[in-house]
């Protein structure tokens, strides 16, 4: 439904959510996603005001947590890059914004995904912008979807 929204990024939140449904228990990845701002103003923030993480499928989960949290306490915002096309890399990356909460103190994070290329070789990366939950980007409120 997301790619649907022309002209806005979507914005997703993800946390660990205990499944007791049907006979298999144990926890999953929820995701929740709404409407962000325009990309014309997404693209208007100063990227260079942010820290890059970089997640590859080696990077311990709660390590990138405490960075990804710390940079946006800092910051307002980090950027988490991975190769797209290397599935593990993007678990741990997902997986590490689900766990802030379990790390930290409670906090939650938005995230802003898209798409780029990096290096010579002009690889496919996956971007997630970061920002803390409930701190909008603009001044006009986004849609849950």
């Amino acid at each position: 439904a997301l790619c649907y929204i022309k002209g806005f990024t979507a914005e997703f939140r993800v946390e660990w959510w205990k499944n007791t449904t049907g006979n298999k228990q144990g926890k999953v990845l929820r995701f929740k996603a709404r409407r962000g701002q325009s990309w014309d103003e997404f693209n208007a923030i100063d990227f260079t005001e942010t820290s890059l993480l970089k997640a590859t499928s080696k990077t311990p989960v709660d390590k990138l947590s405490y960075a990804a949290l710390a940079e946006v306490k800092r910051h307002q915002a980090v950027a988490v890059h991975c190769f797209s096309d290397d599935k593990e890399a993007v678990a741990v990356a997902i997986k590490a914004l689900a766990a802030v909460p379990r790390v930290t103190d409670g906090s939650k994070l938005y995230c802003v995904p898209s798409f780029g290329r990096a290096g010579p070789d002009r690889k496919p990366v996956l971007r997630l912008y970061l920002r803390r939950y409930g701190q909008e980007a603009s001044e006009s409120k986004a849609e849950s979807l």
